[in-house]
């Protein structure tokens, strides 16, 4: 419901300038009499670009469809399989019969590390989107605050919605345009767990409400977390996501296994299964160590130790061991990226400000030839996520949470705090050194993940002075940009 209030006292009024409550917070502004008609015009003027930009509501007669962007989804793996029942439960819970009409849909897919979570979304989601390309399809990661506010209203300026200083106010169009352009599907990937730092604030399940479209939105929600408990006020709709099945695990290993078709008994990859727990992660990883070292499943096997709670670890220490045998800065590549945020780690940035980087690592950048293939080989084995286009500059690297905590297990002290301060450097070197300024702020944004990783975890104990003073000035102004960010950013939402 929208309407015009104003409480008058003295010279001055209170009118608000955003009352569509239903897709968004009201902002109250206090004006003087002699301005409130200026005001009240503004709010009129607000109120119908709130509807919705693009809608063909503000243009009776119009047939001009509105502006869709082609879907901006994660690539789908080449041997993701044995899921149809899951992405069918998926399918079951969005539509859940006659949805036409009806109002938004939430499916929460939450499991445990590995499982492959991502994957089914994305493989659920690129249906979505060769299904009907004249409706929404968005993947918007959700492992911060920051990072997926950021993503929203980049979302909103590519859909052309007008730009406002403050944040509320586009968010508040953004909705309008899901809530007149129906069938949308939104994916929020890798939400976080309440409490550990990285996720957001526990207003509503997980942070998450203030991020949602009203229900007023007709569309679908697709949510990946290792989150399990907390969702039932936000929907009841929730898969929990397993290891495969030993027929489906088997069916995985030949297809990620070239030549096993033919040569590898069930037994073999049923002991390779139960020992990896048939977690789709560990088992790619291990395949494609298989493939590159021309080994047998049972050779493989014999590599591995009786004990099941590590085995996942061993995957990646072979593979880990066997790239860095062809490209020793591999690994570094990976303890670099173990300190930042798991995901979006800008190319640019590292390539950009390479002179930080331990001289190894730095070099290996620098040569095409070296850096390519060793990349190449981190992704092959599961071990790196690379996103983007690199003709338009926009390659980013991601690691999956379990494969960081591998890494950092590998590390002894010195390791760590070497380059827990690389990292720390790195960001200083990247961040904006004037936050304050608009043109700059999406750029804060982006990098305000890794600046929170790097600040909490960087280490001290090194009898390097002059190394930790150079890490301790980095880290002294990274808090400095940091600090300004948040204000610019509070500062916007207040207005």
């Amino acid at each position: 419901m929208v309407g015009l209030y104003t409480a008058t006292t003295g010279s001055v009024a209170v009118l608000p300038i955003v009352a569509d409550h239903a897709n968004g917070p009201a902002l109250w502004a206090v004006v003087s009499v002699t301005g409130l008609l200026g005001a009240a015009s503004a709010f009129f003027t607000r109120h119908s670009l709130g509807r919705g930009a693009g809608s063909s509501a503000e243009e009776p007669g119009s047939t001009e469809s509105p502006y869709v962007p082609p879907h901006n989804l994660p690539s789908l793996s080449r041997y993701f399989t044995g899921r149809d029942t899951e992405l069918g439960r998926v399918r079951e819970m969005l539509t859940d019969g006659d949805q036409q009409g009806a109002p938004r849909r939430i499916v929460v897919i939450h499991g445990m590390g590995g499982a492959g979570k991502t994957q089914l979304a994305v493989a659920h989601a690129r249906t979505h989107a060769q299904a009907d390309t004249t409706t929404l399809t968005w993947w918007l990661p959700a492992t911060s605050t920051e990072r997926l506010r950021d993503r929203l209203l980049e979302l909103a300026a590519i859909l052309g919605l007008p730009a406002h200083e403050s944040e509320y106010v586009v968010l508040s169009r953004l909705w309008g345009w899901l809530r007149d352009n129906p069938g949308w599907l939104l994916v929020y990937d890798n939400v976080q767990p309440d409490g550990d730092g990285a996720g957001p604030p526990a207003d509503g399940p997980h942070g998450l409400e203030q991020f949602l479209p009203s229900d007023q939105c007709r569309g679908t929600i697709l949510i990946t977390t290792r989150v399990r408990q907390g969702w039932a006020e936000l929907t009841e709709h929730r898969l929990e996501l397993l290891g495969l099945s030993p027929t489906r695990g088997r069916a995985f290993l030949r297809l990620r296994i070239d030549g096993a078709a033919e040569d590898t008994e069930d037994a073999s990859l049923d002991a390779l299964g139960r020992q990896l727990g048939w977690l789709p992660l560990d088992l790619e990883t291990a395949g494609a160590y298989i493939e590159r070292e021309g080994i047998s499943v049972e050779d493989y096997l014999a590599q591995l130790p009786e004990h099941t709670s590590t085995n996942g670890f061993e995957t990646f220490r072979l593979s880990v061991e066997r790239i860095s045998r062809e490209a020793p800065e591999a690994e570094n590549l990976l303890r670099l990226c173990s300190y930042l945020a798991s995901e979006d780690v800008p190319h640019s940035a590292l390539y950009e400000h390479r002179a930080v980087l331990p001289d190894g690592l730095r070099r290996a950048m620098e040569s095409e030839r070296v850096f390519h293939p060793m990349v190449r080989e981190l992704v092959e084995h599961s071990l790196l996520t690379v996103s983007g286009d690199q003709r338009r500059g926009s390659v980013t690297f991601g690691v999956h949470p379990r494969v960081r905590q591998f890494i950092r297990s590998r590390m002894d002290q010195d390791d760590r705090v070497l380059w827990s301060q690389v990292a720390v450097r790195l960001v200083e070197a990247a961040f904006p050194a004037w936050p304050e300024q608009p043109e700059v702020r999406s750029a804060c944004e982006r990098l305000m993940p890794h600046a929170d990783a790097v600040i909490t975890e960087v280490s001290w104990a090194s009898d390097d002075r002059v190394a930790r003073g150079t890490a301790r000035r980095a880290l002294i102004e990274l808090l400095h940009r940091v600090a300004s960010t948040r204000s610019s950013a509070a500062t916007g939402r207040a207005r």
